[in-house]
């Protein structure tokens, strides 16, 4: 705090208003008199992506860097160990490239599976995002390089993402959307990006309660809020609100001008510069430099404990005697991560085409379906030729890099229609199918009764094809869980009905209740549960023991159980531990996850585990007294291997508060479907969801919005030809021009880089609200 203090009065007032917005696209600025290390911070959830040029798009070529698992499927490991060991591994590659700070990881979570997003999230279930962030924090950190926890927070779709507001209730905010970050914040990350998104109202890059009351007071985050690219709302409102960081840098001196009118104060710029500066500091400690290490083995490792073996009729491990049809475009080009700011140039990507072939395995291969939306009508003739006379058809398959992306939400569960064209052809003639799933995300499985086997590798980096090859022929044995349902219909989800909402509201009305919350509160059925995951090992938990069946205030529950393999296969099992009331007073999921351990047990062997409960697990946010509180009661604890699957059951006692009265709404029973009415009486009065002013342009309307107006149309049509002209794929392009018709107003000179400025397009809005002369000054 000394040194600190020290830096703070070095500085100019201009100058810390200065530091407040970014060098370019990914640098602080720097001031030699500061004594400290030019700071950079690059893109990196899985994977560093330092961009070897600048582009106000962010999709420029980056430095060749180790392409782990996406976080869909690291979260399937339920093993923090794992996520601190690649945490470190990032650092390592972070200091070889001169980088202060990566930009991850990404917690948000999955309320719908159609969000494009969803592959760089971990979880429907905010404890399991919280705990693994927090460890992959804390490896990460532990080389004295930081982390950003993004995005802070409901950032849960794509569409309308810059602008649109999220409606959402006080328990689900707090219990659902805050309680991941409130869990990482623990790992004290350096920085926390504020999601483009409004939340009740307020961006939250503005808000006072989100970034303060909450962040910091409650959770105790000590280090600086920055913006997401291209963000920034009202400069001025979020220095005010304790917004430290506006990135990239704008070139506007909108700070400078409202400090000279007596807008902005001493005590506020420095409040928000400290974290700042604290985060500088920091970024100076001493690193030591290692070697160049490529670290392939790692991402194949966590890429083999974390897949998820779906289905396995006794095909699978597979014998290196079989003769093998190995079909799917996939295995000759996998999918290894998803497309945006967060992809990442592999130092290598492995094929399973080319494995198998090292291998030594005798097999053949034909492509079977294309990458692109048109056909080849000869494909499947080709690939059944090829699987005549095969003991084994290894079918990789799943969803393109134009289904999912950064920029734009999907609009339905199902993989290419081709691909399913496929598997009906194949499954009609051959009974010994294995499928091998991938995609950053939830899909429908209507071949799930047609084939023997369903290994799901979700996006596993650029050693995924080794680590599948790995579990198909038993050198390691699957033990990855899901860390969200995959439902039978897409209807059958809670936001279906509501996302993603309008062009300037959405509403969460399912309230507490995504993913298996759901699904299990509502008795529906789904494909496979929220931690299912099957082993080439069987599994025995019993002789569970509690340090006590009635828990006091404050007082911490031990649950020891043996845990014990009765296969003749060393293996590894999640042991899960679900809470659930028993009382009626307020509504509440069928069970909630509270705790889990990954274990290893060897062959005919058992383990003693134990797990503990805190006091706190039992809390629930009550909106009467805007606090947490425990409801004294009766609970049950579930251990098991799924949200659906327990082998044991303890009726306990928890003292608490009395709670007396019943809330009377749907969210107890869920016996028919949610309305917007039910929502506005848990919420309150809401916002429109589409905007009430027609044809009244302001700095949040969209390109999209503005396309039909003259001059919007002249915009837009500039736009569309410059990204056509961009040397990239047709995901990239796809993802541009979504992303294009979504940017705001407010966002054409970040993203312009100031050719056109802020007036100017104060002007053009003035000519769009006819308003003509007026504009044309401002444009002139």
């Amino acid at each position: 705090m000394e040194n600190l203090q020290k830096n703070l009065e070095k500085l100019t007032t201009q100058e810390k208003l200065n530091l407040m917005s970014g060098d370019g696209l990914w640098h602080i600025k720097h001031y030699d008199k500061l004594g400290l290390k030019r700071f950079m911070m690059t893109d990196g959830p899985h994977g560093l992506r330092k961009q070897a040029s600048n582009d106000a798009m962010g999709i420029a070529a980056s430095h060749p860097a180790t392409c782990f698992p996406t976080a869909s499927l690291l979260a399937c490991s339920f093993d923090p160990n794992l996520m601190y060991e690649m945490g470190q591994a990032l650092a390592k590659e972070a200091i070889h490239q001169d980088v202060s700070m990566i930009l991850g990881p990404g917690i948000n979570m999955k309320r719908s599976p159609l969000c494009g997003r969803n592959f760089e999230y971990f979880s429907e279930d905010p404890y399991l995002a919280g705990t693994l962030s927090k460890s992959y924090i804390e490896g990460v950190q532990s080389l004295n390089v930081g982390t950003c926890l993004k995005h802070y927070f409901a950032n849960n779709q794509e569409k309308h993402r810059m602008t649109v507001d999220a409606i959402i209730d006080k328990r689900a905010m707090y219990e659902t959307y805050l309680k991941a970050f409130g869990i990482a914040i623990e790992g004290k990350p350096w920085a926390i990006m504020t999601s483009y998104n409004k939340v009740n109202g307020t961006y939250v890059a503005e808000s006072k309660w989100y970034m303060s009351a909450i962040a910091r007071n409650r959770y105790g985050f000590k280090g600086a809020f920055i913006t997401d690219w291209g963000a920034m709302n009202d400069r001025v409102a979020s220095l005010k609100a304790g917004l430290s960081l506006e990135m990239p840098g704008s070139k506007n001196n909108i700070l400078s001008k409202a400090y000279k009118k007596g807008l902005i104060t001493d005590q506020e710029v420095d409040f928000a510069v400290k974290p700042l500066l604290w985060m500088l500091e920091k970024g100076s400690q001493k690193k030591e430099k290692q070697p160049i290490n490529h670290h392939h083995e790692l991402a194949r490792k966590i890429a083999a404990e974390s897949m998820v073996l779906l289905k396995n009729e006794g095909i699978l491990p597979l014998n290196t005697n079989q003769r093998v049809a190995l079909i799917g475009r996939f295995a000759k080009e996998p999918r290894i991560q998803g497309s945006g700011s967060s992809k990442v140039n592999p130092q290598c990507v492995d094929s399973l085409l080319d494995v198998f072939t090292a291998s030594g395995i005798s097999f053949e291969y034909a492509d079977g379906y294309t990458l692109e939306p048109k056909e080849n009508p000869n494909h499947i003739q080709e690939a059944l030729k090829v699987c005549e006379n095969k003991d084994v058809i290894v079918l990789s398959i799943g969803l393109t890099e134009l289904f999912e992306s950064e920029g734009y939400d999907r609009t339905h569960l199902n993989i290419p229609l081709q691909q399913l064209k496929l598997i009906e052809a194949i499954t009609e003639k051959h009974d010994n199918v294995v499928v091998v799933l991938q995609g950053g995300s939830v899909t429908l499985i209507p071949y799930k009764d047609k084939v023997q086997a369903i290994l799901n590798a979700y996006l596993p980096g650029e050693a995924g094809a080794l680590a599948i090859h790995d579990i198909l022929y038993g050198k390691v044995n699957p033990s990855g869980k899901l860390a969200e349902t995959y439902p039978i219909h897409l209807d059958d989800t809670s936001s279906y009905p509501f996302f993603p909402g309008g062009t300037k509201s959405v509403y969460y009305a399912e309230s507490i209740y995504i993913g298996y919350r759901y699904f299990d509160k509502k008795g529906l059925m789904v494909t496979y549960p929220f931690g299912f995951g099957l082993s080439y090992s069987t599994f025995k938990i019993e002789n569970v023991r509690f340090s006590n069946k009635h828990v006091k205030v404050n007082h911490t529950l031990k649950v020891t159980m043996d845990v014990s393999n009765t296969s003749t296969v060393d293996g590894k099992e999640i042991v899960q531990i679900y809470i659930s009331d028993l009382g009626t007073e307020i509504h509440k999921p069928s069970q909630e996850l509270k705790a889990y351990q990954k274990v290893f047990v060897k062959a005919q062997s058992k383990v003693e585990v134990t797990l503990e409960l805190k006091y706190s697990d039992f809390e629930y946010y009550d909106t009467d007294i805007d606090e947490f509180r425990v409801k004294q009661g009766h609970y049950e604890i579930k251990i098991g291997d799924s949200s659906r699957t327990f082998y044991h059951i303890e009726k306990i006692q928890v003292e608490g508060d009395h709670i007396d009265s019943t809330e009377p709404t749907v969210y107890h029973t869920f016996d028919r479907y949610i309305s917007v009415h039910d929502f506005e009486a848990l919420y309150g009065v809401l916002p429109p969801k589409e905007d009430t002013e027609k044809h009244k342009y302001h700095l949040n309307s969209t390109i999209g919005e503005i396309k039909d107006t003259r001059i919007g149309g002249f915009i837009y049509k500039i736009g569309i030809k410059e990204i056509q002209k961009t040397p990239a794929d047709a995901a990239t392009k796809r993802m541009m021009k979504e992303q294009f018709e979504e940017l705001p107003l407010r966002a054409i000179p970040l993203f312009s880089g100031d050719k056109f400025t802020h007036r100017r397009v104060l002007g053009l809005i003035d000519i769009m609200n006819k308003h003509p002369f007026r504009g044309v000054v401002k444009l002139l």
